[in-house]
């Protein structure tokens, strides 16, 4: 097929190229997020979620990140491929698509363009949630400005670097306040993330004392896991370079009482640490540990 068409196209016309089997971008495509309705007979009627269908393909853009007309068709192209990829014939059916890309700023661009090419867009939501719809657009889709949606969205804004402290301190209380064990685990992952994406502002609010105690407390609570991750981290490099150092000195035949004076390892552990590297060695007979 390719000569063919190569025939067909390139040996006649200076101005045609034929490029075979041509990589589509450098990684395969992965979905930022699947949100699928188990139910199809309920109904959502948040800012969002009322767009919902069965299976709802979820773009998040960086807090930097814009929007251009080629992020709309890709994202449009990688909905195509859920629905098709390894998929029986009509198993996701198209009717039961929607996507919704998630930016922080006004999709300025993407909304002109899409207009001159004669989509219909409808402002579901003041300033914040844009309805897309008709040729050449293959799935009705939803742009968000996350910035702008209400304080029941603080979940999403509070990730804004630079979110108001009002904002924070909703996330922050949700998260002191809930008892749902699940539901807690999930605020604690965003906590996280939030607050190192405003650290100046969680620093003015205890200052201030729009932190109160409890809710510091919590905060401690939730990066307890990584300070202990990273104390069982510096162990493990520590033990590491420790076994590094004693191994090289048992090759270099180092008296192991003068080994176990400078590196401060018992003994015990070196001893261990020759039988599992085969090395063989004799304490010196006229060597002490002082």
């Amino acid at each position: 097929m390719e000569a063919a068409y190569k025939l067909k196209y390139d040996d006649e016309y200076d101005f045609m190229k034929t490029e075979a089997e041509k990589p589509v971008g450098e990684e395969p495509p992965i979905l930022d997020l699947l949100v699928l309705k188990k139910d199809p007979g309920m109904n959502l009627t948040d800012d969002i979620g009322s767009f919902f269908k069965e299976n709802n393909v979820i773009v998040n853009k960086g807090c930097g990140d814009g929007i251009n007309i080629n992020d709309v068709f890709k994202e449009q192209g990688y909905a195509a491929m859920h629905m098709s990829i390894n998929k029986h014939v009509d198993e996701v059916p198209w009717e039961s698509m929607t996507l919704t890309i998630v930016q922080f700023q006004h999709p300025r661009a993407a909304l002109t363009r899409l207009k001159e090419m004669g989509c219909m867009i409808m402002e579901r939501v003041d300033c914040c949630v844009w309805e897309i719809s008709g040729p050449p657009i293959m799935f009705p889709f939803q742009l968000v400005d996350a910035s702008k949606l209400g304080d029941d969205w603080a979940v999403i804004k509070a990730m804004i670097p630079g979110a108001s402290e009002k904002t924070l301190q909703k996330v922050l209380k949700d998260y002191e306040q809930e008892i749902d064990s699940i539901k807690k685990q999930h605020l604690s992952v965003f906590v996280k993330f939030a607050r190192a994406n405003n650290r100046e502002t969680v620093r003015k609010m205890k200052a201030t004392g729009h932190m109160d105690d409890k809710i510091g407390e919590a905060v401690k609570y939730i990066f307890a896991d990584e300070l202990e991750a990273k104390e069982k981290q510096m162990a493990a490099d520590f033990k590491a370079k420790e076994e590094e150092m004693v191994r090289a000195m048992l090759y270099d035949q180092v008296d192991v009482f003068l080994i176990e004076k400078w590196t401060k390892v018992p003994l015990g552990k070196i001893a261990g640490i020759s039988r599992k590297e085969n090395i063989r060695w004799l304490p010196s007979q006229n060597a002490n540990k002082d």
